[in-house]
């Protein structure tokens, strides 16, 4: 029971019965109704897209040295790409990706003699512009694409994305003399740049299963490692 103008929040939810519809867009309504004499009652339209929702990901890490040799030290860079998609009625809806640095680490090759941080600095695109670094060239983007029966093809832009960092170590040379190496090549403090590349290119078909479906590398132990992954939203 409800004063003259008092207000009320009214939360609908569906049930289990919502899993047998077919993959296509239902509409009804939602009524309100005042019992004590129907002034006020009114109706809501509701709409309900029903399809199976997908997300691609293609993760990995890759180690940055300075050195790039056995006494090494840098930074590992962990990148991700999502792409959610919807299949509905067997057919390909549309996908947007995003593609974001998870984290970076410093890393130091033994352990403790390198100090290894981010720095700054920027990088020039194929167009001249200049970017302040950690940039990624493209972080959201289209995917188009078209499924089968239990398959389903992405069209990834013809351009690959990359991430560019700027990594800065500092080492002490009578330390790295003492353990029978030359001073390091690189100008301690110097910011040095690199990049990596993070999506796909081209057209790719991957069964739908919620499974990892590729592995480069053995996760944990390789200097580099990238995997492809499905995994289905609802």
């Amino acid at each position: 029971m409800l004063d003259p103008k008092e207000t009320r929040t009214v939360t609908a939810s569906l049930n289990k019965q919502a899993d047998l519809l077919d993959e296509t867009d239902h509409g009804g309504q939602m009524r309100f109704l005042n019992l004590t004499g129907g002034k006020g009652s009114t109706a809501r339209s509701i709409k309900l897209s029903t399809g199976q929702n997908w997300r691609y990901s293609y993760y990995g890490y890759a180690y940055h040295g300075i050195e790039g040799g056995t006494i090494d030290g840098g930074m590992i860079v962990f990148w991700r790409t999502d792409v959610d998609f919807t299949i509905r009625s067997g057919k390909y809806q549309g996908g947007s990706g995003r593609s974001y640095l998870v984290k970076t680490q410093p890393f130091s090759q033994p352990q403790g003699l390198f100090d290894c941080e981010l720095a700054n600095g920027s990088y020039i695109d194929k167009g001249g512009k200049n970017h302040a670094t950690p940039h990624i060239t493209q972080t959201h983007f289209s995917v188009s694409g078209h499924a089968s029966k239990d398959h389903v093809t992405l069209h990834f832009p013809k351009e690959p994305n990359e991430y560019h960092i700027h990594a800065r170590c500092l080492l002490d040379p009578d330390e790295l003399k003492a353990l029978g190496f030359n001073p390091w090549k690189s100008t301690p403090g110097k910011a040095h740049p690199f990049f990596g590349t993070m999506r796909l290119t081209g057209s790719r078909t991957y069964p739908l299963e919620e499974r990892v479906l590729y592995e480069s590398g053995v996760k944990g132990k390789a200097k580099s490692y990238e995997a492809v992954e499905m995994k289905r939203l609802n």
